[in-house]
């Protein structure tokens, strides 16, 4: 198990091929993709605010047009984000702080892409172990691999051994994604706060929560995608075509 662990730790960090290897992307959905990570962040008028995500949950949308929801403990059915200072929401009995515009969208934009950046590391460390992500156990193990591999986490590190890797080995591949800093930053249009229930995220975040139904919420609500990585940006480059 380590000696195969080794191989895909050292090509971790270069290789998004990791989490795209075996899925069947529907090429209507990558073209939109595409397209929106060609916009970036220029149509912020339009936007509502900023979602941090994965190249696996964007594989997952290039397969079935929808953006997936949240699986952990208190987050299952919604998806977060960070809203933009020109948001009017009292409408939604949300009522956003007076701050400087610039200064609040720049923190909303930094708390999406670490938020981007820590599902990419737990993505990676899903493919590292050989385990499905959008399982349960394997989303416990893979968001929680910091506690596990300090020893903190007592119940993931009986799941840890069920999936057939050591806390040693897990320690070695945290060590490795602490040299990936990848993901997606997302601008989620006005169309989202318009057609589906959005309510205050975790207290003192700053976060807000939208709940679509499932399976997820559509491309056509998003109005932009700004990779985090050259490798990201060509990575959507290559599975388009372009």
């Amino acid at each position: 198990m380590l000696e195969r662990l080794n191989s895909k730790i050292d090509r971790a960090p270069v290789s998004n091929e990791l989490l795209i290897r075996g899925h069947q992307l529907v090429p209507e959905y990558v073209r939109q993709v595409a397209d929106l990570v060609a916009i970036g962040r220029d149509k912020l008028s339009e936007g509502i605010g900023y979602h941090g995500t994965s190249l696996a949950s964007l594989i997952i949308a290039m397969k079935t047009g929808h953006i997936p929801l949240g699986r952990s403990k208190g987050c299952a059915g919604h998806l977060y984000f960070y809203p933009l200072s020109h948001v009017e929401l009292q409408d939604k009995g949300i009522f956003q702080l007076d701050a400087d515009p610039k200064k609040a969208d720049q923190e909303a934009y930094t708390g999406a892409s670490w938020y981007a950046r820590n599902l990419s590391q737990a993505a990676f460390c899903a493919a590292l172990m050989g385990v499905d992500l959008q399982s349960p156990q394997g989303w416990r193990v893979a968001s929680g691999r910091e506690a596990i591999a300090d020893g903190q986490d007592l119940g993931g590190l009986e799941l840890l051994s069920q999936q057939g890797v050591s806390q040693r080995e897990l320690s070695r591949i945290n060590l490795s994604l602490d040299k990936v800093h990848r993901g997606f930053v997302l601008v989620l249009g006005r169309s989202a706060l318009e057609n589906f229930p959005c309510s205050a995220g975790d207290p003192g975040e700053g976060d807000l929560k939208l709940t679509p139904p499932a399976p997820g919420l559509s491309l056509d609500h998003i109005v932009g995608i700004e990779p985090l990585s050259a490798e990201d940006f060509d990575t959507v480059e290559q599975l388009s075509g372009n």
